[in-house]
C-alpha cells in the first residue's frame, strides 16, 4: 500500500528513520482539498477546500502500517483514510493519516513544494 506522509515522517524529520527505513520511496505528491494544521508539537491535516498539502509517498507493508497506527493515535488523534492525490501528471490513491480533533483557532501552516 502507497503512504502519503505530511509531518514527523518525511526523510527530513526525527521520525522517519524509526518508522519507514527500508519502505520504498515512491516520489512526492498533493494533497488537493486539505490544509496543514500547526497542532503545536505536530502538524495535522484536514479537508479544507481550495488548499493542498505537499508531501512524500512510501510503498509500506502492513507490518509497518500497524505501527505508524500505533503512532498516529489511529482512532483517537488521527484517522487512516484512502484520499487521492496528484503524483506528476497521475491521480493516485494513497493512505494519509487525517487529523480528527478540532483545529478551530489553529493556523494553516504555509508549505513550499520541494524541488
Amino acid at each position: 500500500m502507497l503512504l502519503f506522509v505530511y509531518g514527523s515522517l518525511m526523510r527530513a524529520s526525527p521520525n522517519h528513520a524509526q518508522y519507514l527505513s527500508g519502505c520504498a520511496f515512491a516520489g512526492e505528491a498533493v494533497l488537493e482539498g486539505y490544509a496543514l494544521y500547526d497542532l503545536g508539537d505536530y502538524p495535522g491535516i484536514k479537508p479544507k477546500e481550495g488548499c493542498s498539502v505537499f508531501g512524500e509517498v512510501y510503498e509500506i507493508d502492513e507490518r509497518t502500517k500497524d505501527r505508524i497506527d500505533e503512532y498516529e493515535e489511529e482512532g483517537r488523534s488521527y484517522a487512516a483514510r484512502e484520499v487521492n492525490a496528484t503524483m506528476g501528471n497521475k491521480r493516485v490513491k494513497l493512505l494519509a493519516y487525517v487529523y480528527i480533533g478540532s483545529v478551530e483557532g489553529r493556523e494553516i501552516k504555509q508549505q513550499k513544494k520541494r524541488r
